[in-house]
């Protein structure tokens, strides 16, 4: 069995959609000839904890752990209040705060490549010993954090190996930067890409999620690119049986940032309530997961509160099961520019889930295509208000009709997480065919 070294911030008990990419990917992939080695961190700065995610972890697999300076805790012991710009959303939730915390953000947006990279000082020299202990045939990173790359690039290039790099999301290129809100500096912002371009053009080949970001790095790079989707666990919904609510239950989980604003889907909501009877006593939403002070204002000023329910991040498990016991699940990609190429974990949980999907974002993106491709829902316009009123009550009177709003399995096997370890490892044979 041939031995790929992953470099990952992100490990159990990590929680949460960053890391489950590379966590699913280290679980199937010895049923297609590779056996992970794991470098990550010591004591890491999570967005979320989910100890049950441990359980995945294969007792003979060796995890290493290295220890670095990190600006999160001192931060934090600054302000406790400053962790909230280290999480998914804090980035771009200016609803004030202290002077440390305005700096916590400043500081996520001109760290370079990412406020990780203090780990890379404890972990350079170690992964290389590792490497050359385990004689690793090749090193896989994925990002954010960009930091893993920077790591991965230093071991590749230490010891000759192939290397593969993983985006799940943009580089410099992220929508948290581009934003016309953004607090990068200009300077900060060139010297950023240029690391990028320098870090990127020692990979062997590229992989990542969408077709768009395909595109994005095609125009920065000859290297080989591979579209491999996110997925979900079909195992995990295996085991979990519905247990339908007498309400009418949409659900939203994870975290969400301002550019993901459920506005449009609250006015749809709002105007039902005023017309219908039976939508007002019998729909609900249930939101589960961290969420910042503008979700809660919005909820006040629509009026929604005693239609609202708040349930706090849970162990995946419990927000699997919510999914499924839900009737409708809402998905928003941010609105920001060139955002046609988001394909969030979220999406393809809500699709394991096999309950119907509303959607608001670019109807024309790689999520409505696979929305389309699925039949697992319908993507919206950010301001088509009245076409998201029609379905959101569409599904309403089937759910009142008692008719099976389950999506088929055949439309969504595809995205398992065990089809897309396989996609990976014919990569990574690819890679090592050209090398050796």
């Amino acid at each position: 069995m041939k031995k790929v070294l992953f470099i990952t911030y992100y490990w159990p008990p990590a929680g949460g959609a960053p890391m489950m990419r590379v966590l699913k990917l280290y679980q199937y992939l010895p049923e297609f000839g590779y056996e992970p080695i794991i470098v990550t961190t010591e004591g890491g700065d999570y967005p979320f904890v989910d100890e049950s995610l441990q359980e995945v972890v294969r007792p003979d697999t060796p995890v290493y752990r290295t220890s670095g300076f990190s600006l999160h805790k001192i931060l934090k012991k600054l302000s406790p209040k400053a962790k909230k710009n280290f999480i998914p959303y804090g980035f771009t939730d200016d609803s004030g705060g202290s002077w440390i915390d305005r700096f916590s953000r400043w500081v996520k947006y001109n760290m370079i490549p990412d406020t990780r990279y203090p780990w890379r000082f404890g972990t350079v020299r170690k992964a290389i010993r590792i490497a050359k202990k385990h004689k690793v045939d090749l090193i896989f990173s994925s990002s954010p954090p960009q930091t893993n790359h920077i790591i991965a690039r230093k071991v590749a290039r230490k010891l000759k190996l192939p290397w593969i790099g993983d985006f799940r999301d943009p580089w410099t290129d992220v929508f948290w930067i581009t934003s016309p809100q953004s607090l990068r500096l200009p300077l900060i912002q060139k010297l950023d890409r240029w690391l990028e371009k320098r870090t990127i053009a020692d990979m062997h080949a590229i992989t990542t999620v969408s077709p768009s970001l395909v595109e994005l790095f095609s125009k920065k790079t000859d290297l080989p690119i591979y579209q491999i989707p996110n997925g979900f666990d079909h195992v995990y919904f295996e085991h979990l049986q519905r247990v339908p609510s007498p309400y009418f239950t949409v659900f939203y989980g994870g975290s969400m940032s301002k550019e993901q604003s459920p506005e449009p889907f609250f006015k749809a909501f709002k105007s039902l309530l005023e017309v219908n009877d039976s939508f007002s006593s019998k729909a609900r939403m249930h939101f589960m997961g961290n969420f910042p002070p503008f979700l809660h204002q919005l909820v006040k000023a629509y009026e929604l509160e005693d239609w609202v329910k708040w349930s706090p991040y849970a162990p995946m498990q419990e927000s699997l099961q919510a999914m499924v016991n839900s009737d409708l699940l809402l998905l928003i990609v941010p609105k920001t520019p060139d955002n046609a190429g988001i394909l969030t974990s979220k999406l393809f949980d809500y699709i394991g889930a096999r309950r119907p999907i509303l959607a608001i974002g670019p109807v024309e993106g790689d999520a409505a295509k696979v929305l389309q491709e699925t039949r697992a829902g319908e993507m919206f316009d950010y301001e088509d208000t009245a076409a998201i009123t029609d379905y959101l009550f569409n599904v309403f009177g089937k759910w009142q009709q008692k008719i099976d709003l389950t999506i088929p399995w055949q439309n969504v096997e595809r995205y398992t997480r065990r089809n897309i370890a396989f996609q990976f490892a014919r990569v990574f044979d690819s890679v090592l065919s050209l090398v050796t």
